[in-house]
């Protein structure tokens, strides 16, 4: 029944929200198109069976869902010069925050997951009780909307004098979901969140249009912002991070317009939603102050004011400065750095290659500063401090969240750099690629909510999906810098040549561009390459990853572990256990740990493994030269295997 009661709301809010924005014959044709899709949708469900092609209904209803929005884009990108379009910031707002509404049951039909079911305990303890005290919530769990039986206070979750138990979040927000959670309890809010994210929408767009972006560009750029990752993914999750890319494009709105008190009320608002963003607040103002002569007094009085709620914060909470401190892996090196900033532009499954792709191409516009408008380099000062504080940090990705969770604030400034490429840098090819990928990402996200929430093992959801399909190992071919392999190396290569290459032509009219079916025809071989490349055996073998057929024992650490990415991961064996792989054989080292002595056999020799203790160490097996399938038994003790290492 939540299905069809899904299909039925998605249909309705996004056939009837976009005629607020066509008119006259355009509005006609727009029908036509919006019933031709659904008609079309509807036979090839009736017609798949016959086909002896199975389809679930969640992924048949976001192939569905995905489908109408792109017919909606390419129609409103199409018309773009109509004067029966009657397009308006506001009113593209409209339709995204009526699909963001639409999805809300959709979405919810898995539990809230990660931070979210913790805001909105905090909501209910403040409608209940009136203070953010948690003790009553987590003794009657059955009584909350969230669902979920199983929730403990987090790590860090700071403890009162007299026992009482505080969440480690920010207050703000779940104040700010008291309305919706009154109307309509946890769709309720959850619908609020919908809200801000279309307010959002609609401030990105008025930054665009102020900022003197073309409509054509604008109505390229706004599908892909509103319909696509990561906004659609935050817009119905109960995360801070719509509203700070609100509160965020609204600050940068009111300091291009010289609007003081609007800019203060944006930049004090966006400290308090979340600790982290209190640096990209001071950023704003030493931003504001250089590059608004004209503003620097009443900047450096908001930026006095920012140390107010500073410091009644950490009156109340003084556990947070603790909490927020970076924990010692989390140090200044230049191995940390590299590997932050890697993964953010290339990680399969955090990185803006795989994730967002049109984001990164609109990066290349952040290197021709000169080029930028006032609004773009306010921007990219406001978010330098952030990233500097982030890249280092182990937990870069996200940690259990969505991808790109930390750079969600500042959607406003991507949407910028991206509209700027788009005019100026980027082709159309590399456009029309990152909108068909970002609208497989959409599909995904929306079939299977639970895939955007990630432990970092290193593996991404098409390298799993891949390996588990064929038995080979696919994830070696994805990029990761959660777990450093070849393929990132190779990706950061390329990435770099582009660039270069970019940034050296001297305009876009100017030099040579390479053609839509050329892009097409390199990326084709790219894949076929990869395939074939993918089924023969590998040198490394994880011993955690989708392609290892497991019989018997458990992945160490397990999955819901704290920070799990900060330990060293694999497959812990029991007694009979086994694992079977695809491995190159030779000459090899095997990293394991083992609290007492072990004993295993791989490839038809026994390997004896000394205690290690917590620690992993390596011990080296002569296999045969022969590539092929390999089987690991462990005939006594419980070692833990991380990684078998060809020499």
């Amino acid at each position: 029944m939540t299905i069809l009661v899904s299909l039925a709301i998605f249909a309705a809010a996004t056939s009837l929200a976009p005629l607020a924005i066509v008119r006259g014959e355009l509005r006609r044709r727009f029908a036509m198109l919006d019933a031709g899709v659904s008609a079309l949708a509807l036979a090839l469900w009736l017609l798949l069976p016959r086909l002896s092609v199975s389809l679930e209904p969640d992924v048949a209803l976001a192939v569905f869902m995905v489908a109408k929005l792109v017919a909606l884009s390419l129609f409103l990108a199409g018309n773009h010069e109509s004067e029966e379009l009657a397009w308006a910031p506001w009113k593209g707002a409209l339709v995204a925050g009526a699909v963001y509404v639409a999805l809300v049951p959709f979405v919810l039909r898995a539990p809230v997951d990660g931070d979210e079911p913790f805001y909105l305990l905090v909501t209910e303890s403040i409608v209940r009780d009136g203070d953010v005290d948690l003790r009553n919530q987590f003794t009657s769990l059955e009584r909350s909307a969230t669902r979920r039986t199983d929730l403990v206070p987090q790590f860090g979750d700071p403890v009162g004098p007299a026992g009482e138990k505080y969440s480690r979040h920010e207050p703000l927000l779940s104040f700010l979901l008291v309305p919706g959670y009154l109307a309509g309890g946890l769709h309720g809010a959850v619908a609020t969140i919908a809200l801000f994210a279309a307010l959002a929408v609609a401030s990105m767009l008025l930054l665009l249009e102020e900022e003197g972006v073309s409509r054509r560009t604008i109505l390229v750029v706004f599908p892909l912002l509103a319909f696509g990752p990561p906004l659609l993914a935050y817009a119905t999750r109960i995360w801070p991070e719509a509203p700070a890319a609100l509160l965020f494009s609204e600050a940068l709105r009111a300091a291009r317009q010289g609007r003081r008190s609007r800019a203060g009320i944006a930049i004090v608002l966006l400290a308090l939603l979340k600790l982290r963003f209190a640096i990209v607040s001071v950023a704003l103002v030493v931003g504001w102050m250089l590059l608004y002569r004209e503003s620097r007094k009443k900047a450096l009085v908001v930026f006095a004011l920012l140390a107010i709620p500073a410091a009644a914060v950490l009156a109340l909470y003084p556990q947070i400065l603790a909490l927020r401190m970076f924990d010692p892996e989390d140090v200044f090196t230049a191995r940390n750095y590299l590997q932050g900033t890697a993964g953010m532009l290339v990680d399969g499954q955090a990185g803006l290659l795989f994730q967002a792709p049109l984001w990164l191409l609109g990066l290349v516009a952040a290197l021709r500063w000169r080029d930028l408008g006032a609004s773009a380099k306010l921007g990219l000062i406001a978010a330098a401090p952030y990233l500097l504080l982030l890249f280092p940090r182990s937990e870069w990705h996200g940690g259990w969240s969505p991808p790109l969770r930390y750079v969600v604030v500042f959607l406003p400034l991507f949407a910028l750099l991206a509209a700027h490429a788009i005019e100026r840098i980027t082709s159309r090819g590399a456009v029309i690629v990152a909108a068909i990928w970002s609208a497989g990402l959409t599909i995904h996200g929306l079939a299977f909510p639970t895939g955007l929430f990630q432990i970092a093992t290193g593996e991404s959801v098409w390298g799993r999906w891949i390996s588990s399909a064929s038995g080979a190992d696919a994830s070696r071919l994805v990029p990761s810098t959660i777990r450093p392999n070849v393929a990132a190396a190779v990706a950061i290569v390329v990435l770099a040549a582009l660039v270069a290459w970019s940034l050296a032509r001297r305009s876009r009219t100017a030099a040579w561009r390479p053609s839509s079916a050329l892009v097409a025809a390199v990326l084709a071989i790219v894949l076929t390459t990869g395939f074939a490349v993918a089924r023969r055996p590998g040198e490394r073998v994880e011993l955690e990853d989708a392609h290892v057929r497991h019989d018997g024992g458990s992945l160490y650490p397990e999955e819901w572990t704290v920070a799990r990415f900060r330990f060293r991961g694999g497959w812990s064996f029991g007694e009979g256990a086994s694992a079977s792989f695809l491995f190159a054989g030779g000459r090899s080292t095997l990293w394991y740990s083992a609290q007492a002595p072990a004993t295993i056999e791989i490839g038809g020799r026994r390997v004896e493994l000394a205690p290690t203790g917590a620690s992993f160490s390596p011990v080296a097996i002569d296999l045969p030269r022969t590539p092929g399938r390999y089987t690991l038994r462990c005939v006594k003790g419980d070692p833990v295997v991380d990684r078998i290492d060809a020499e």
